[in-house]
């Protein structure tokens, strides 16, 4: 298992971007969180690594309406969440 956490920035409050993440995250059973802070999308992710890998791919798209200007992508700490939430 891995874990790593993203930060997300550009249009993607407002529209449900949260959400997004969460229906992404359960799909390819990734536990962790998501949450807003300041002016980006905050997310801590674990699982193994080819799910890891296709959540954040597909976190680069967004929601309809959503625009991705940058995402970064650090190694994190282990997490032992049960699942993941909107925090």
């Amino acid at each position: 298992m891995q874990s790593v956490s993203v930060q997300i920035r550009g249009l993607v409050m407002g529209i449900g971007f949260r959400y997004y993440i969460k229906q992404l995250a359960n799909r390819h059973q990734i536990k962790g969180n998501v949450r807003y802070e300041y002016d980006r999308i905050l997310i801590y992710a674990s699982g193994d690594a080819e799910n890891l890998d296709r959540f954040i791919n597909q976190c680069r798209s967004g929601p309809p309406g959503s625009r991705v200007d940058e995402i970064r992508v650090n190694k994190a700490d282990d997490c032992y969440r049960q699942d993941f939430e909107i925090v």
